[in-house]
């Protein structure tokens, strides 16, 4: 069911994402493969959904903040 609901999310970015700057692409990319790494962690997939929820909301309102402003940390 995360899983699931992530991917619905991480599509709906795709599509509506290209009216971004370059910079915010790239900055969109970067954050969507930090968040698409596979994981069988539940406490983690549920932070990434809201994560991936926040950037949703972002991108429909034509605006990074943070944290997609930056680029994110891999560890």
């Amino acid at each position: 069911m995360l899983d699931e609901k992530f991917m619905v999310m991480m599509l709906e970015v795709e599509e509506r994402y290209n009216y971004m700057t370059k910079h915010e692409k790239i900055r969109i990319e970067q954050w969507s493969k930090l968040l698409c790494q596979p994981t069988s962690n539940t406490v983690w997939k549920k932070n990434r959904n809201l994560y991936a929820l926040m950037l949703l909301d972002q991108v429909l309102h034509k605006k990074l903040d943070l944290p997609f402003s930056l680029i994110p940390k891999s560890e």
